[in-house]
């Protein structure tokens, strides 16, 4: 499982991601708590509940954080200081980081994939479709997606 994590100055958007690229759960977390959330990372391998306060997506049952083979960090802002963070947590797996550049319209595009539009929406042109809540995890799972597919030059 891979964990996509896009950083921001006021929250953090994560995924882990199987490998398949399925979204198998998500979430948003404020920036003040990453070390809450790194906690609850730890408590993954006893606790299958241990991120359902930040979790907004969950599609399939977890492992702990035994299973995570990568941790993928978007570039953008924050983004360095998150990968330090994660580095000094000591998860014993690669953190890989990526350009994070356009990740915010897939994420829109990976929203209506996951909840699609409502009927009157169908009726309006899907650039005036706006998601109902931040999409910084479907960001992540973007972020996730590009660095499964690679390294980025």
């Amino acid at each position: 499982m891979t964990v996509g994590l896009d950083p921001g100055r006021d929250k953090v958007g994560w995924a882990f991601v199987g490998q398949g690229r399925e979204l198998l759960m998500s979430g948003i977390f404020p920036a003040g708590e990453r070390a809450l959330f790194w906690q609850g990372l730890r408590a993954l391998a006893g606790d299958v509940n241990a991120l359902d306060a930040w979790t907004l997506e969950t599609s399939s049952p977890m492992g702990g954080a035994s299973s995570i083979t990568a941790f993928v960090v978007g570039d953008g802002t924050c983004g360095g200081e998150l990968a330090a963070s994660l580095e000094e947590q000591g998860f014993g797996c690669p953190i890989l980081r990526v350009d994070e550049r356009g990740t915010t319209l897939e994420a829109r595009a990976l929203y209506w994939r996951l909840h699609g539009p409502s009927w009157w929406q169908r009726l309006l042109p899907r650039t005036l479709w706006v998601p109902t809540r931040p999409l910084d995890d479907l960001a992540a799972w973007a972020i996730a997606m590009r660095g499964m597919a690679g390294p980025v030059e």
